[in-house]
């Protein structure tokens, strides 16, 4: 059977090159963000009731400040 070059453009991918890149590009940023303890910290921080953050001393609309005070504010 010979190949058409209808059947081989089902092997190429559908987007352009640059898109593909930046989409990858974007996915491994996301990916070294989420992985970092200090963005885990303000998750589980915003995960928590006002009671539970008022126990801490953290109202919610500083928790980034509070957890990336010591990384910023030294």
């Amino acid at each position: 059977m010979a190949y058409t070059a209808d059947q081989l453009t089902d092997f190429y991918p559908k987007r352009p090159l640059m898109t593909r890149l930046l989409d990858t590009l974007a996915l491994w940023t996301t990916a070294v963000a989420d992985a970092n303890p200090y963005m885990r910290r303000v998750r589980a921080l915003q995960g928590m009731s006002d009671r539970q953050l008022n126990a801490l001393g953290v109202p919610r609309d500083e928790i980034v400040h509070h957890v990336f005070k010591h990384a910023y504010y030294r």
